[in-house]
């Protein structure tokens, strides 16, 4: 179902170059409820699990320590499979040793996570995330007809041949619906085995779920929920109501309108509580699956992929054979949104009525639209849809995948009552493979390949015969000649082909590439038939490449298999990171991207921008940061706000453990070598990253600055600049530290993290803090450029906080040591810490270990023992800094 990713090093995506058209922080960062973990025990210790408790001295006194308040398991009526494996291979889930603690002590839910995963028996920890609901909006324009999707994806040819079966059930996990809404009560999928009278007459552990359950509350009330309109006045809970009319509308009844599912009933969950959080999303997965929803519909997501939510992906569709369709997201990027990017889930992107990809602007003048990618299965229409709203209505939706999304849900389970002997994989491939091309829709051409196979088509979906569905899995790559792909390597593709529906007859299968960068020595594959539900495996040598030397750094090559046989053709993707730059320091609780050309967090300027800079898992803390240096207003160099001013001589490259710290990366370059700012400066930059207690909340980058001129460097400043983005990036605040050269970010909200940058070297310190803000709020205003002048005196001068008096806005810092002078052939050491943390004595803690660890490495040496005497000093004659090199 999913096209195919083999990502060596980091995962891609796109970003534009504002910080803040998108509002990034806003878009990627996922909340998760406080005090509380969920985590699995490993399966081979099953043993120790118990209802109540787990038989593990360690971890029933970490659980003392942390003052437990409520321990359960997590689906504590769930049988564990069988068998390792489903009869296909598919490999089952068991859910039976996965575990929710709350506790009460004042602990930050990421050190909790952090000290669970040094316990051996745990498979996995991971906060309890509370997903968004994909963006959705108020009727705007009624111009495109009453529910003119119905005739686009076919529904009313289809449902001359089937009208669906009230036996099948949709789950809409959401915002729970307006259950007396005259359209959609009567679709409702009642329980009549639990009546409302008190008790739990069908034994299942939920009492009176007579009509879906309500997992924000933990009641059996689905209906819309309550939420608290001081937070957003303007906001409508109504998103479940409207999600529920486009799939699951009562059709033939005189009244409204049709759901495309016509006859097939819906499954309230309602996961919305009253300060508008998704609780408890995945668990109403689970709940679905096993209260025999065929069909789960998930409008709602986040990008923050764990392993515990694949868990329950997989076991509702391995185990209990549910089909999970979730939409693929509105922020008009190419990036992976879960559950839609998760292993065997349907993942639809939206179009308009045209068929092209649903691309608007808001009212704010932001322009979003359906999320595209190598992972989207499908498109259905998203814009202006016509669907019940709450109290009895009907109105327009403007758009959104929340809405494309429910249209496949109600199609899938028509395609489940026509076909009922398909599993839910296959249900999911036949409206996949069945789906009209829009690739060769004009202003779709920037998006080919990206938007699935098409637009669902539900008339094909029944009516199309003799069509396969080939997908490559347990795909691999051998021949590569370290542990990334570089130039010079020849690759082997290897894996597996799963035929999902009708055997194939002459199937061949080649694989191409637009790449200049490759040479294809093999490539071409007659399979001939596979039959239904068969796996073939791939024969070793089959798709072979060779990375040509020419392939540049930080390449994305993309490989495309196309599949062709009578009257079915197919595509799947391999895409192939060559020569990468940049790698991810990870070793403690901060993970930072780190690059060859002083960039940190992120470089917009790869395909492959980068992982950020996170703390503990937590969403990025930084929209970008990098190394900015000058000798005066006309001479600087920057690698922050789109430029580009430094050469890579010698990338990065990592050692666990390094010569001073549990993990280094080092890399070395120089200014940009024939650039307007060329001034002769080389940098070699280390970074050190260590994982001992005390030690894990800070990482240190060293910058080596040599002169490599005739001439005396003056006036030379050197320093960090972050454009912090924590959190919601409108609320964040910026103070400095004088005692401990330190500046710090946080932000204002609930649990707000905190960020920071601190000088350890010694020199002059300065700390610039800007208001990133049209006229800069009385300082240097950088939100309509930053020149060259504006750097230099952001390194040169001081203004030590930003945010103003409210609860913040975007800031950004530059902290910087100088004015220092670098004689011909000299080298200038400065060292600065990245700091995170939850809390401010938290990150002062962090200042401090930092200060200590340098002090302990750069300062302070009693004694050096020479071995023999090849001992040389440089620059000689000296001044107040020199180098010794000895053996």
């Amino acid at each position: 179902m999913k096209q195919l990713l083999i990502a060596l090093l980091i995962s891609i995506f796109s970003l534009g170059l504002n910080a803040q058209s998108l509002s990034e922080t806003e878009i990627y960062k996922d909340d998760f409820l406080p005090k509380t973990v969920i985590f699995k025990i490993n399966p081979e210790n099953k043993n120790l699990c118990k209802a109540s408790s787990i038989d593990d001295e360690n971890l029933m006194m970490f659980f003392s320590e942390i003052k437990l308040k409520s321990f359960r398991k997590k689906f504590p009526n769930t049988e564990a499979p069988k068998f390792p494996e489903n009869k296909y291979g598919h490999k089952t889930a068991d859910l039976t040793t996965i575990y929710e603690i709350v506790y009460e002590a004042d602990i930050e839910v990421e050190d909790v996570i952090f000290n669970l995963k040094k316990n051996p028996i745990i498979k996995y920890a991971v906060p309890h995330y509370l997903p968004k609901l994909i963006d959705s909006y108020y009727p705007n324009d009624p111009s495109a007809g009453n529910q003119y999707y119905l005739s686009r994806i076919k529904a009313y040819e289809a449902w001359g041949i089937c009208k669906g079966d009230s036996a099948i059930i949709i789950g809409i996990s959401d915002t729970g619906i307006d259950i007396d809404h005259p359209d959609l009560t009567g679709n409702i999928a009642y329980n009549l085995n639990d009546p409302i009278n008190g008790l739990d007459d069908d034994n299942d552990g939920f009492v009176d779920n007579f009509r879906g359950w309500d997992f924000a509350d933990n009641d059996n009330n689905p209906q819309t929920a309550d939420v608290d309109l001081t937070i957003d006045p303007s906001y409508s809970a109504a998103h479940g109501t409207w999600v529920s009319g486009c799939g699951g509308a009562e059709a033939d009844n005189n009244i409204g309108i049709a759901g495309t599912g016509f006859y097939t009933r819906i499954m309230p969950l309602k996961i919305q509580n009253h300060q508008r959080q998704l609780v408890n999303a995945y668990e109403s997965i689970v709940y679905a699956a096993e209260h025999g929803c065929s069909v789960i519909n998930c409008s709602w997501g986040g990008y923050s992929p764990t392993e515990y939510a694949q868990d329950v992906i997989t076991y509702a569709t391995i185990n209990k054979n549910s089909l999970v369709v979730a939409g693929a997201g509105n922020n008009h990027i190419n990036k992976n949104m879960y559950p839609a990017s998760y292993q065997y889930v349907i993942s639809v992107g939206g179009t308009k009525s045209t068929d092209e990809k649903w691309t608007d602007v808001s009212g704010s003048g932001v322009t979003v639209g359906s999320n595209y990618g190598i992972y989207v299965d499908l498109c259905a229409p998203a814009q202006n849809l016509y669907s019940t709203v709450n109290d009895g209505g009907y109105g327009y939706l403007w758009g959104g995948t929340s809405f494309a999304s429910p249209v496949v849900s109600g199609c899938a389970g028509i395609v489940k009552a026509y076909f009922p002997e398909l599993d839910a994989i296959q249900v999911g491939e036949r409206l996949r493979v069945t789906s009209d091309n829009i690739d060769t829709i004009p202003l779709n051409s920037a998006y080919v390949g990206l938007l699935g196979k098409g637009r669902v088509n539900l008339y094909r979906a029944l009516t199309d015969t003799l069509i396969p569905s080939v997908r490559i899995i347990n795909e691999s790559l051998s021949g590569n000649s370290g542990p990334f792909v570089e130039s010079g390597d020849t690759l082997i593709i290897n894996g597996e082909m799963i035929n999902y529906l009708t055997a194939t007859a002459e199937l061949s299968v080649t694989m191409t590439s637009t790449s200049p960068y490759i040479e294809i020595l093999s490539s071409n594959l007659n399979v001939g038939i596979i039959e239904s539900l068969d796996i073939f495996t791939i024969p070793n040598n089959t798709f072979k490449i060779r990375v040509l030397p020419t392939c540049p750094y930080d390449q994305s090559v993309m490989l495309k298999f196309n599949f062709a046989d009578t009257n079915y053709t197919d595509f799947q993707y391999v895409e192939i990171e060559v020569n990468p730059t940049m790698l991810d320091i990870d070793t403690n609780l901060i993970k930072a991207t780190i690059t060859s050309n002083g960039k940190i967090a992120y470089d917009y300027t790869k395909v492959n921008t980068g992982n950020g800079f996170t703390y503990n898992n937590s969403e990025s803390l930084m929209y970008e940061g990098g190394l900015v240096a000058g000798i005066n207003s006309t001479f600087v160099l920057s690698s922050v706000r789109g430029e580009n001013d430094f050469y890579l001589l010698s990338r990065a490259e990592k050692q666990s453990p390094g010569t001073f710290a549990n993990q280094e990366i080092n890399c070395y370059f120089s200014d940009l070598a024939g650039g307007f700012n060329t001034f002769g400066l080389e940098i070699l930059q280390d970074v050190y990253a260590w994982n001992s207690e005390g030690n894990e909340d800070y990482i240190m980058v060293k910058y080596g600055f040599v002169n490599t001129t005739d001439s005396i460097f003056n006036n030379f400043y050197s320093g960090i600049c972050v454009d912090w983005d924590i959190m919601d990036y409108n609320k964040n605040k910026t103070l400095f530290d004088i005692d401990r050269s330190a500046a710090y970010t946080y932000s204002t909200e609930s649990f707000g993290l905190f960020g920071g940058i601190q000088l350890l070297s010694s020199g002059p310190v300065n700390c610039y803090a800007f208001d990133n803000m049209a006229g800069g709020n009385g300082g240097i205003d950088i939100s309509d450029g930053f020149s060259n002048t504006e750097k230099y005196s952001a390194l040169s001068t001081s203004r030590y906080s930003a945010g103003g008096t409210g609860s913040g806005n975007d800031v950004v810092n530059i902290l910087s040591s100088g004015p220092h002078s670098i004689l011909p052939g000299d080298t200038l050491n400065v060292v600065f810490a990245l700091l995170a943390g939850t809390e401010l004595s938290a990150i002062t803690d962090a200042a401090t270990a930092a200060m200590q660890m340098y002090d302990s490495l750069f300062i302070g040496v009693n004694e050096i023992s020479l071995h023999n005497n090849n001992l040389s000093i440089y620059p000689n004659p000296g001044n107040d800094v020199f180098n010794f090199v000895f053996d």
